[in-house]
């Protein structure tokens, strides 16, 4: 008999990666999944563009509990992109705070950085995409920062919310291991959470398809070159 593996766990690394720098419990299926997408991305684009924001309600806006507004805007951001031929996948994590009567989404987005550069535009297409769910201005959610970007820590200091990973870049590693700290956050456990137990809390783009589909493509054109381009 095995006994099943705790699915949260307190650790500090992850197979010599540094997590978050505060003593925290993890989803630890889902912080692997994370990295798994990571890695997936990393592998089928020499650039990786990795950002951090959150999706907020405003105070006069009352949720209905439910997914629905969150999935809908992470649906119609990444058909966005993805019809402009941009690869772009997401992890995300829902939380609701005692204080709050709404949740809200930590969201980390990861993209091909060959055909995103700017996180500022990847910011602003999720501000568009939010407002549209809600039915506000793109003007209100930027002047509330309904989409924050995490461009700083609890205690207000400065912090990156992305990240740039090359892969034949000399900080290759230091830099994978900033974006798996980063993406670790989505997978603490926070014993407050008001989340409902029956209510879906993590989201995750199905990165493994598109990667299977991304490596029949490089068989393909791989055996036309050696059939003399036949």
């Amino acid at each position: 008999f095995i006994m099943p593996r705790k699915k949260i766990v307190n650790i500090n690394q992850i197979n010599g990666n540094n997590l978050t720098e505060k003593n925290h419990d993890f989803h630890i299926q889902h912080l692997e999944k994370g990295i798994r997408l990571l890695d997936s991305m990393s592998r089928r684009h020499s650039k990786v563009l990795q950002e951090r924001v959150d999706l907020r309600y405003p105070k006069t806006i009352k949720s209905d509990g439910s997914n629905a507004d969150f999935s809908c805007t992470l649906q119609n951001y990444t058909k966005d992109l993805t019809r402009k031929k941009v690869d772009v996948q997401y992890f995300a994590r829902r939380e609701q705070s005692n204080q709050s009567d709404n949740p809200h989404l930590h969201v980390a987005i990861l993209v091909d950085g060959n055909k995103r550069r700017c996180r500022q535009t990847l910011l602003e297409q999720m501000e568009k995409h939010w407002a549209n769910t809600l039915k506000i201005s793109i003007e209100e959610v930027h002047a509330k920062k309904l989409v924050y970007p995490c461009n700083h820590d609890q205690d207000g200091n400065p912090r990156p919310n992305g990240y740039m990973l090359e892969r034949n870049a000399i900080d290759f590693n230091d830099t994978r291991e900033a974006m798996i700290r980063q993406l670790s956050y989505l997978t603490k456990h926070d014993p407050e959470d008001t989340t409902p137990s029956s209510t879906r809390k993590f989201f995750i783009s199905q990165f493994q398809k598109d990667e299977d589909r991304a490596a029949e493509i490089r068989r393909f054109y791989a055996d036309k070159k050696r059939n003399g381009g036949k």
